[in-house]
């Protein structure tokens, strides 16, 4: 960037400011900037939202003689911070991936919005989900950050034992602005029903 006498203002690519962060209304100001093209890169996202190191240009132009000031924006859009939930359906013995498993997302506790009201309550039934023929299956309920939830069988495969007895439970935190979704996923495994034949031995006479 250089000024009107020809002096080099700033080098190209060089730092003009650092640290600069949004208020409560979202928005952050900088002043006293020289007329030019300028890069604004996000460098952290707000708690619970994901960075994706987004860079957008923004050029002060001359306006005229009448214009003191010159202004400029760039609006930079976050995603929150996704859970990816799945579980695996596996033969106990064998270690054969299943299809038809039928699995339950459930609340962990007390889902509340941000005035307090709770929205969903503790052990309510989030989604139902059904293995496929690689023995997975994958929820698609967008599940809020700072909950804990937890899935158990309601349905075993045909031929095959309902596991009633276990329960994967887990926590969704915030972990950090880099990682765009944070991943749960849980094997169930089932024994098989057993066919008994009892023979007994008659005298034909």
């Amino acid at each position: 960037m250089v000024s009107a006498d020809g002096t080099i203002i700033y080098k190209k690519d060089a730092l003009v400011k650092a640290g600069l962060t949004t208020g409560d209304d979202g928005s952050a100001t900088l002043d006293k900037l020289y007329l030019g093209k300028y890069v604004v890169k996000e460098m952290q996202a707000p708690q619970n939202l994901v960075c994706t190191g987004e860079s957008q240009e923004i050029t002060l132009s001359y306006a005229g003689s009448n214009v003191e000031k010159v202004m400029g924006s760039v609006t930079f859009k976050n995603d929150r911070q996704k859970a990816s939930v799945s579980v695996y359906k596996q033969d106990k013995e064998t270690r054969k991936y299943l299809p038809g498993g039928t699995y339950g997302l459930y609340a962990g506790n007390d889902i509340k919005a941000a005035d307090g009201t709770i929205v969903v309550k503790k052990d309510t039934l989030i989604e139902k989900a059904v293995t496929g023929t690689d023995g997975k299956a994958v929820y698609q309920a967008d599940l809020p950050i700072a909950n804990s939830y937890y899935m158990k069988e309601l349905g075993a495969p045909a031929g095959y034992v309902r596991n009633g007895e276990d329960v994967y439970s887990f926590t969704f935190q915030y972990t950090t602005d880099k990682e765009a979704t944070v991943s749960f996923n849980h094997t169930f495994q089932n024994e098989r029903i057993n066919a008994k034949i009892k023979l007994v031995k008659e005298d034909s006479e």
